[in-house]
């Protein structure tokens, strides 16, 4: 990877979007509702709810004068259209073969809403705040071999109640308990092929320790990314695929959770300045992601369009290749 000159850079994003969401445990985020409030059966998919809004998105460095040190703030794409609002802020340490070493912390700057009891029928559901904190480790082109490793490992809290209205015995509910810690390993290498193409492949293994072992299992999944830079044009692509497995029955189906996931995402920047320091760039994204459970109820789906303005300034950290 290059690295940034001493000082600011990065980019700040302003876009309208568009989501369409399915899920029956996530009630919203940004004041929005993401699932209706009141469910008519535990045994079908989500129906669809529509929002729109208004989205900023940044990303900033900074930094030091001597280019061994540097902060970072910043998000994902596909972590908005998983409900999972993650902001991470960061001390990179930079190496002499354009890697980094960075250790920074994990929060969730935008609550995301969820139902304390999903498993209420026929009734108003009330939701609560799903809090999360934690901690990123990342080890960029290790010893120059085009490797990256990453691991996240976070705290989840809620305000947890459920199966109560169902009057499930004690020892059933604290199955269904989500409170308790994620953990996500990723490891991917980045190659370039020909001029203005980039391929990124990783494979992703998540565990998610919840308190209640019917919430409680390990995910495994493929991502690859590609990116293609030409003149003006920039395309950033990611397709990624994999499977999620639960420890234990759901004490309400009486059967242990599994879905298959799959994500897409696609974003096109066409740049309409020639400022190499502050580039302005028209911006529009798609991106797509199912989460295919055994248990109908536990389907969950988002789709997002977005069409907006990114202004990045300074010079950029970016992949070799020179993709932006």
């Amino acid at each position: 990877m290059a690295q940034d000159e001493p000082g600011l850079s990065g980019f700040i994003q302003l876009s309208g979007s568009y989501f369409n969401f399915r899920t029956n445990t996530i009630s919203g985020f940004l004041r929005k509702s993401a699932s209706e409030t009141t469910t008519y059966s535990l045994y079908e998919r989500p129906q669809n709810q529509q929002l729109y809004s208004i989205l900023g998105a940044t990303e900033l460095r900074y930094t030091f004068q001597k280019r061994k040190y540097q902060l970072y703030f910043g998000g994902s794409l596909l972590d908005v259209v998983r409900m999972d609002m993650v902001q991470q802020l960061a001390i990179r340490r930079l190496l002499a073969d354009n890697g980094f070493v960075s250790l920074g912390v994990l929060g969730a700057t935008i609550p995301v809403a969820v139902w304390k009891d999903p498993y209420v029928v026929g009734e108003g559901r009330i939701e609560t705040n799903r809090k999360s904190f934690g901690m990123r480790f990342e080890w960029s082109n290790i010893l120059e071999s085009n490797f990256t490793f990453q691991y996240d490992i976070r705290g989840i809290e809620i305000e947890e109640r459920s199966g109560d209205y169902l009057g499930l015995l004690s020892e059933e509910k604290k199955l269904l308990d989500r409170n308790g810690s994620s953990h996500r390993l990723k490891i991917s290498y980045y190659k370039k092929h020909g001029e203005h193409h980039l391929i990124i492949p990783a494979f992703v293994f998540g565990y998610n320790n919840a308190k209640g072992e019917a919430k409680r299992g390990y995910g495994l999944s493929i991502d690859i990314s590609h990116g293609y830079n030409k003149n003006r044009l920039t395309l950033a692509t990611n397709v990624s695929g994999g499977i999620r497995k639960y420890q234990a029955s759901n004490p309400i189906y009486d059967i242990r959770q599994t879905n298959m996931e799959f994500g897409f995402t696609e974003s096109v920047f066409y740049r309409l300045n020639k400022n190499p320091r502050a580039i302005l760039l028209l911006n529009t994204s798609l991106a797509y992601v199912l989460s295919d459970s055994n248990i109908d109820f536990h389907t969950q789906s988002g789709f997002l369009v977005q069409i907006g303005i990114v202004l990045r300034f300074g010079p950029i950290l970016i992949p070799k290749g020179g993709i932006v």
